[in-house]
This record gives structure tokens, C-alpha cells and sequence, in this order.
């Protein structure tokens, strides 16, 4: 939350978030997720680790796998 993030005491109660706050303008809306850490560590973690190591033939493939997965987890969600 930006308001969170705006507050001084924020970074004093946590000081390593202050290198990623610059970028939080940058951030963006995900969608509707009933579970952020399965899309994380089910979804984009293994994905990443096979196209890393050269399980998956190019990074268009591991992209597609991701969005069609996370989609179908956010399909069976609703």
C-alpha cells in the first residue's frame, strides 16, 4: 500500500524495504488472486528454474506457461 509505503515509520520498523520503494510506482495490479504464493513458488519459481536450466527451449515458452497456468488458477477460482 502506497499510504504504508509514504510513512516514515514504515521505513524505520523495516530499513532493507527502502531500496524498492523507488520502484513502487512501477508495480502493477496482478488480478484477482486467491493465492499469491502458489502463482510465486508453484507457478513462476519452477518455471523460471527449468527455462534456467535449459529444461524449456526459450523464455517465450516459460512466459506462456506462466500466464496460462496463473490464468487457469485464477479461472478455477472464481
Amino acid at each position: 500500500m502506497k499510504a504504508v509505503a509514504d510513512d516514515p515509520k514504515f521505513l524505520e520498523a523495516a530499513p532493507f524495504a527502502g531500496a524498492v520503494l523507488p520502484i513502487l510506482s512501477a508495480g502493477a495490479y496482478q488480478g484477482y488472486l486467491t493465492d499469491p504464493d502458489q502463482l510465486a513458488y508453484e507457478i513462476i519459481y519452477p518455471t523460471i528454474l527449468d527455462a534456467l536450466q535449459g529444461n524449456l527451449t526459450a523464455a517465450e515458452e516459460a512466459a506462456n506457461s506462466i500466464h496460462e497456468t496463473a490464468n487457469a488458477m485464477v479461472d478455477a477460482a472464481q
